[in-house]
């Protein structure tokens, strides 16, 4: 192969002079530049390099971008998530639950947990390996089969746990360039008695409803009962005697009370009465130891009262006493005193049966427009309590009034 030779009049390497003194990355950077004009000029220099001299097969852009290419600038160094922050740990009956901020570049996460002191099981020590891990003995991994996440941060259980025994627990960043530092934290799981989140809190009068808890041992202790604090329901005349005031219950046992309501025919408001879990020596109350009870009400309202008519021209104006309990609005029908009684079969044509009308708000008087004078007119009214469950709504039509 053809050596490489400096022909006469080859460009040379030239010196440069500097007032300051550069510091190593400038000198390093000025170093570079001037090696590849050098570089350059030795390709320059070689006979037939580009002329396409018999022999030498080579293609010379390419060789010229390789050998620059040889000082291109290293890519960046790799780099290991940042450690998780804000992790929470909070104790539950037989496990924790923990949340933490997601870490910028993670792809995973490892948690482990013990038991084991840490003067014993320091906290860098290698988690355990093998089928039986013992949180007693060392670390033990928490598999990732409860994990959850949301848009900023990560969520975790760690289940199976012993009761009034404290856990340790760490939890580090990863991705394919390293872990993070642990972070720790620790709890102490114990029998905590509340009611469940997302209990029914609802009973239709007239019905029964019962509520669960879920726990891991024996427990007793006593409930109070109480007016609620909207629309409070009279625990006499709303609730079956009898309701339990006091529980005992076995582990796994779930049903801690049954509480039954009175279904009576008076058209009121939603009611709600509260039940309290008391503080017992068996158990830790949770933070949902209140129930707040809705009895949903399942009466209409009974037929406004005292309704009479004041003649008009071409009108009559009908009022009327309103009704015990709520009231959303009345529903008013008229028809000529000689119309069979129907519904119009003409719509708006008293002459051919009942016409309804509905006024606007909860007044209790209205005009009926549109009269024929000199004709005599029957009048009827009834209120609704603008309740949608089951047996509410419109209550029954008012006794007749005729109007002329």
């Amino acid at each position: 192969m053809r050596g490489i030779q400096r022909e006469a009049g080859a460009p040379r390497l030239a010196s440069t002079l500097s007032t300051g003194s550069p510091s190593r990355a400038e000198a390093r950077s000025a170093g570079g530049a001037c090696f590849r004009r050098y570089l350059l000029a030795l390709l320059l220099g070689v006979p037939g390099l580009f002329t396409g001299a018999p022999g030498l097969v080579v293609a010379p852009t390419a060789l010229l971008l390789g050998a620059l290419g040889l000082f291109a600038a290293a890519p960046a160094d790799a780099q290991a998530p940042a450690a998780p922050t804000n992790l929470n740990v909070t104790a539950d009956d037989t496990f924790l639950r923990l949340g933490w901020t997601k870490s910028t570049g993670a792809t995973g996460y490892d948690v482990h947990y013990t038991s084991a002191a840490a003067d014993t099981v320091g906290n860098n020590v290698a988690v355990q390996t093998g089928s039986s891990p013992s949180a007693a003995a060392g670390w033990v991994a928490n598999p990732l089969d409860d994990r959850s996440s949301s848009t900023t941060s990560i969520f975790d259980l760690i289940l199976d746990l012993t009761n009034d025994i404290t856990y340790r627990v760490r939890v580090r960043a990863k991705n394919g360039d390293g872990s993070s530092a642990w972070v720790f934290g620790s709890g102490t799981p114990m029998l905590i008695l509340q009611w469940p989140s997302g209990t029914p809190r609802t009973i239709q009068e007239g019905y029964s409803q019962e509520y669960l808890v879920g726990i891991s041992a024996a427990v007793s202790g006593t409930l109070t009962y109480a007016p609620g604090s909207s629309n409070p329901a009279s625990l006499a005349d709303d609730l079956t005697t009898g309701y339990p005031t006091t529980f005992s219950l076995t582990a796994g046992q779930r049903v801690l009370l049954e509480a039954a309501t009175v279904d009576d025919a008076v058209n009121e408001e939603h009611e709600t009465f509260t039940v309290t879990i008391n503080a017992g020596t068996s158990y830790t109350l949770g933070t949902r130891a209140i129930l707040t009870v809705t009895i949903q009400d399942n009466d209409p309202p009974a037929a406004p009262s005292g309704l009479s008519l004041t003649a008009g021209n071409t009108k009559l104006t009908a009022s009327w006493t309103k009704p015990v309990g709520p009231v959303a609005g009345y529903q008013l029908r008229y028809k000529e005193t000689s119309a069979t009684d129907q519904t119009a079969t003409t719509a708006g044509d008293p002459s051919t049966g009942w016409v309804t009308s509905t006024p606007s708000g909860t007044g209790t008087s209205a005009e009926i427009t549109g009269l024929t004078n000199g004709t005599s007119y029957h009048v009827q009214v009834r209120a609704d309590d603008g309740q949608t469950e089951t047996g509410n709504g419109y209550g029954s039509w008012s006794a007749s009034q005729t109007g002329t």
